[in-house]
């Protein structure tokens, strides 16, 4: 009859278990520090290149998008809180907030400074575009208030798109609606909490494509909807949302109901400078 294996064999097989298991440890171990090590001196060498070039960083927004691109890639956020920095790396020179190198840069406080500016622009438009503004139009705005309202393109302090989306982050615990939207192609920054239903959507796209302005008989060619359909849509647009105002001037009575005359979505129409 074969014997199983002996007290001793049990033994020498734990040991080599622990001794693997120890060398396991001591191999992740050092990898881990190496790989802190790389992020540290990559780190340090994106400092250094932050601070070389905190002029084209602060003034150009391609370049400025760039770079949030390249931190980014390397799991750092520009808007993260020094504390929270501070807590997972004991370096004096932390990389989000006040004692980083984006409080050197300035860039902290020109994301607040922008959201700011955002909330400002938005608020005093909302009564005549019903709290959805092409975020282009919101750009060249807030461009005008940052420079006095002078308009050369070769000012610097410019913004971009990026900076809009990244501003609106810091915007998110606030609840209020700050919200990206794109219709029809184009993008729209939605300043109040109601989300447009399916309906106004539609009207929001047919409304793109003849420079804002919402025939009842156009609504109906494309869309096949009810009369009362549309009606509602319509009036969902003007009294519900304030997106668009009546033109009572056009007697388009086509359909009667309350609303009589071409509806203008404010958000769809290009205005001449």
């Amino acid at each position: 009859m074969r014997k199983g294996p002996g007290l001793s064999a049990l033994s020498r097989h734990s040991a080599y278990n622990s001794s693997y298991s120890t060398l396991s440890t001591s191999i992740s171990k050092t990898q881990l520090e190496s790989l802190q090590t790389s992020l540290e001196s990559f780190r340090d060498i994106l400092i250094e290149f932050s601070i070389k070039h905190k002029k084209d960083i602060k003034n150009d927004p391609a370049f400025r998008f760039q770079f949030q691109k390249m931190c980014s890639a390397l799991n750092i956020d520009p808007l993260i809180a020094s504390s929270s920095s501070s807590s997972s790396s004991s370096n004096s020179r932390s990389i989000g907030g006040k004692d980083g190198f984006w409080g050197l840069l300035g860039i902290d406080e020109f994301e607040y400074e922008l959201a700011v500016q955002l909330v400002d622009i938005s608020i005093s438009t909302r009564n005549s575009n019903g709290g959805l503004i092409k975020i282009k139009d919101l750009i060249k705005r807030i461009e005008n208030l940052r420079n006095g309202g002078k308009s050369n393109s070769n000012l610097t302090n410019k913004i971009s798109e990026q900076d809009i989306i990244r501003s609106l982050k810091l915007l998110e615990p606030l609840k209020s609606g700050y919200k990206l939207n794109i219709i029809g192609g184009i993008k729209y920054i939605r300043t109040i909490p109601n989300e447009l239903n399916t309906d106004q959507s539609i009207l929001l796209n047919i409304a793109i494509t003849t420079g804002g302005k919402l025939n009842k008989r156009e609504i109906k060619l494309q869309t096949n909807w009810s009369d009362d359909r549309i009606e509602l849509g319509l009036n969902d647009c003007v009294m519900e949302q304030g997106l668009g105002w009546v033109d009572e001037q056009s007697n388009d009575i086509y359909y009667g109901g309350e609303i009589k005359g071409d509806v203008w979505i404010i958000a769809a129409t290009t205005f001449e400078e």
